[in-house]
């Protein structure tokens, strides 16, 4: 079931006594799935209940998702300056500057940069961020943090995936 607001996501999660649950959260919301789904998927690939995610974790979900499935081919964007290259991992990886011109890209400014029709997870200094077709769904949205990665998902992937858990 595909959630419509931070709220709704934040309830089921909580629901099932998780926390530290951002890069879940920011999965579901990407990839148009059911959070407690992606809440497996991490669960599998070492996300321990009631913690944050590792980068490790969230570069084997990535690299599972793009080997298991050809049509997985996920464009990345990083910045340089904080070392996100290797942990958001391999395939198209595009400098963060290139996209905004060397300008911060904030929750608040994104659009200015990113094509809204698209769904995206956005990492800050210790958050992951879930934006689907134009909305930012977390409690950044409208705020001013500095985006240091991005991970573009397009309706294309987002089809391949749900086939996949559809055959779970």
């Amino acid at each position: 079931m595909i959630l419509k607001d931070f709220e709704e996501y934040k309830k089921k999660l909580e629901k099932n006594g998780d926390n530290g649950f951002c890069m879940v959260l920011a999965t579901a919301v990407a990839f148009e799935e059911d959070v407690e789904e992606m809440q497996k998927l991490y669960a599998k690939h070492g996300r321990r209940h009631k913690t944050g995610t590792a980068w490790q974790t969230t570069r084997k979900v990535m690299e599972f998702l793009e080997q298991k499935h050809t049509e997985f081919k996920l464009k990345r964007y990083y910045d340089p300056n904080k070392r996100m290259k290797k942990a958001i991992g391999g395939g198209e990886v595009i400098d963060i500057n290139e996209l905004s011109g060397g300008k911060t890209i904030t929750p608040n400014n994104c659009w200015e940069y990113l094509d809204s029709t698209k769904n995206y997870i956005m990492f800050c200094h210790g958050h992951a961020i879930g934006v689907r077709e134009g909305k930012v769904i977390d409690w950044t949205e409208g705020r001013r943090h500095r985006i240091t990665a991005i991970i573009e998902v397009d309706k294309g992937i987002r089809t391949g995936l749900q086939n996949w858990i559809a055959s779970l």
